[in-house]
């Protein structure tokens, strides 16, 4: 079975740099629960996100991912 979806170019790019950041870090991290890894992930960019004038920073593949997480974490 297949399944082939076309992701509308308004998106495209950013969450290609979603999904890419979030594997890096896990490839790095290497964390033993991958949900709750994903969960305080998503979370804790979510909430930087949200404050003001706070900039998540641009996450790039094979570079920042992983210490974007860490601040994040430590924000």
């Amino acid at each position: 079975m297949s399944l082939t979806l076309e992701i509308p170019a308004e998106f495209a790019k950013d969450l290609t740099d979603l999904i890419q950041a979030f594997t890096v870090a896990v490839i790095k991290e290497k964390p033993d629960d991958l949900v709750s890894f994903a969960a305080d992930y998503f979370v804790n960019l979510q909430e930087r996100r949200d404050r003001p004038g706070e900039q998540t920073g641009d996450v790039k593949f094979g570079g920042g991912a992983m210490e974007n997480f860490k601040s994040l974490k430590k924000s």
